[in-house]
């Protein structure tokens, strides 16, 4: 039986999100032959070009204010933990 396993990065710049897929697809990849493994970036792959835009700016804002990056960052992982919310992902895609 072949399982199939698909992973679905936000964007296309290696974050850790994407260090993580390839750490689980090599691991498995490991132990049995038995996966296939896609990894699909969820924003180029709806909105093609945009994706490009918006990594490039988000990285440059991270690099002008990272104390406000920090900031807004803690604010919404704190928050996710108390209540599951996909809402950003329910209205992009």
């Amino acid at each position: 039986m072949m399982y199939r396993i698909l992973f679905m990065p936000f964007l296309q710049i290696p974050s850790g999100h994407h260090h993580v897929a390839d750490t689980i697809e090599n691991h498995l990849n490991q132990s049995s032959n038995d996966f296939h493994f896609e990894k699909v970036e969820m924003l180029s792959h709806c909105y093609g070009k945009v994706e490009m835009f918006i990594s490039s700016f988000y990285l440059q804002w991270i690099d002008k204010f990272p104390r406000i990056y920090s900031k807004i960052y803690k604010a919404v992982v704190k928050r996710r933990k108390s209540r599951k919310s996909y809402y950003i992902y329910e209205v992009l895609f």
